[in-house]
């Protein structure tokens, strides 16, 4: 039946909840990474549930088609358990509104910009603070959020935000659609890492106040999933003049929660916004977020009551508060990963053959049994929370490790003795610390001696943006879809984190950004995928287990698996 558009709409409020307690992702035509949710008919779809829906019984570990191969975990009662879903502190009780609930967290924002900051510490803290077009639930489903409804041309290069009337600014003042247009073009101007996963926009019109009209280039089937991700913060545009050109240190959002008080590598203070669009929320009056370098010292104030919630950067601390007293943890599929970016512009690793020779000296499985305790999935190269997407890393024989070869390749390359490199990484976050010194050892094997050099957040940062290591181990919170998962870490046109160009990935990965048909495109990504692993422009590790501990007093928190805080919207303290 032809149409003149498919609409995507929700005529009511949608709740942070919302975002997490989302039904499972859609299959078919119908789902395309989020862009087409629920398109068609002449009917526009059902609406997002304003009050969340009843949760659903426990369900089993994270898993993609195929299950990827998983190493022990620490405890062999554990490497038999599959990861446990993820379950609020307490399903009953009428949320209590009040209190300051205290986050503890190992490594601190370098600063607060919501577009000019790549780090997944400020992404975590920002989402709170911002307010966006769309944001993604816990099944990666794109949901309204400042766009209450979209339509989208037949042809596919033509997206119509219509925003929510009434959204106010942190600093009172109405939100309207030229914020919007700011907002994504703010990336764009500065050429943010956030401006790879729209280089399909060729225009920002804003009709009227409540009207935004994105055009493109061509069809973009990630389009929603991108704008959803932590990079297009909706901003007032005055607050960043104020603040002299940008929000390193401030803030301008719409978001649940105001920012209070920053000092830096000690407390962030949020308080609640008590004009947030969606009446009532949030429960809590505030947040704290400390930084404490040790997470062993946060799970001691854990039990001791002094923080109520972490998100663990060391899996192995999950042994030290699964069963402890008064304590309720969550282990729970992560959209991010773990990975070992290698600059392909820096000799002798502009050689093919010595970027394979990496591959198969690394094993994947004894990395993440030292550096997640084993508890998480190895990848290749898409994570399995993309569940349409991953494949089975047991297939693919790039991924079995194979010294012999790997010298074998380094001879043909010219380094038959092998050569002295050096791998960097940032020691306050442990999957990126410990795995670091675990391909070290395992690159000595085959010759290859690597100085490990460990880096201050701040300095690891700068060399990383500017491309000048030449190798570091890193980690990602992911994103919704293959497109914006893949296309800016990897195409030469994209932020290209890499060094690297390769003109076959380049034409499959536009491809992949234009198909609409499903099966089409996991065609695509299956076929990039094996790519990536045959021309290795980096190492795909694992994706750890999401793991979190709180007080019992804690309730109503689910996890998200990107790893940030939306769930703390809805939480609430029991008194």
């Amino acid at each position: 039946m032809a149409e003149d558009h498919e609409v995507c709409v929700a005529r009511g409020r949608l709740s942070r909840r919302g975002f997490l307690r989302g039904g499972t992702l859609l299959t078919g035509s119908l789902m395309v990474g989020g862009l087409l949710q629920a398109c068609g008919s002449q009917q526009a779809p059902p609406n997002p549930p304003t009050q969340p829906p009843a949760k659903p019984a426990a369900t089993a570990a994270p898993a993609a088609g195929g299950a990827p191969t998983q190493a022990p975990a620490a405890k062999p009662a554990d490497a038999a358990k599959p990861a446990e879903a993820p379950k609020p502190a307490a399903a009953a009780g009428t949320p209590r509104r009040g209190g300051t609930l205290v986050v503890g967290k190992t490594a601190e924002a370098t600063d607060l910009d919501p577009h000019l900051t790549n780090a997944v510490s400020r992404q975590r803290v920002t989402q709170l603070m911002y307010s966006y077009l769309v944001q993604t639930d816990a099944e990666l489903k794109v949901q309204p959020d400042l766009a209450e409804r979209w339509e989208i041309a037949p042809d596919g290069k033509t997206y119509t935000f219509f925003l929510r009337k009434g959204v106010k600014f942190h600093n009172g003042r109405e939100l309207v659609a030229d914020d919007v247009k700011f907002s994504i073009e703010r990336n764009i101007l500065n050429k943010t890492q956030g401006a790879g996963l729209v280089t399909s926009i060729d225009g920002i019109e804003t009709p009227d106040p409540s009207t935004v009209r994105i055009t493109l280039n061509g069809p973009d089937a990630a389009l929603l999933a991108s704008l959803a991700s932590a990079w297009f913060g909706i901003v007032a545009k005055e607050e960043i003049d104020k603040a002299g050109g940008d929000l390193r240190k401030s803030a301008a959002g719409s978001g649940p929660f105001v920012l209070e008080e920053w000092v830096p590598n000690q407390t962030l203070k949020l308080r609640r916004n008590p004009d947030y669009y969606v009446q009532g929320q949030p429960y809590l009056d505030g947040i704290t977020f400390q930084v404490i370098p040790e997470e062993s010292t946060i799970v001691a104030q854990l039990r001791s009551g002094n923080v109520h919630l972490a998100l663990l950067e060391d899996n192995k601390n999950y042994q030290l508060v699964r069963d402890a007293p008064g304590l309720v943890t969550t282990r729970s599929a992560r959209q991010g990963f773990d990975y070992l970016n290698i600059n392909n512009q820096k000799p002798p690793f502009d050689k093919l053959e010595v970027r394979q020779a990496i591959s198969y000296a690394v094993d994947r499985a004894e990395v993440m049994q030292v550096a997640a305790s084993g508890l998480g999935t190895l990848i290749a190269p898409i994570p399995p929370a993309l569940k349409e997407y991953a494949l089975d890393p047991a297939t693919l024989p790039e991924y079995k490790p194979d010294l012999d070869k790997a010298k074998q390749l380094l001879a043909q390359a010219g380094f038959p003795n092998g050569f002295a490199t050096e791998i960097q990484s940032v020691p306050t976050l442990p999957t990126m610390f410990n795995g670091m010194q675990v391909i070290g050892d395992q690159l000595k094997k085959v010759g290859i001696e690597a100085e490990l050099k460990p880096i201050e957040y701040g300095i690891w940062l700068k060399s990383f943006n500017d491309k000048e290591f030449i190798m570091t181990t890193n980690l990602s919170g992911g994103n919704a879809d293959p497109d914006s998962l893949l296309f800016n870490r990897i195409h030469s046109s994209g932020a290209n984190q890499n060094n690297w160009k390769d003109a076959e990935v380049d034409a499959l990965l536009e491809q992949g950004k234009a198909a609409i048909d499903v099966a089409r495109r996991k065609e695509i990504y299956t076929q990039v995928q094996k790519m990536l692993v045959t021309k290795v422009p980096q190492l795909w590790l694992f994706s750890a287990d999401l793991i979190h501990a709180m007080k019992a007093s804690v309730k109503d928190y689910e996890p998200h698996p990107s790893s940030f805080f939306q769930g703390l919207t809805t939480t609430w303290l029991e008194g």
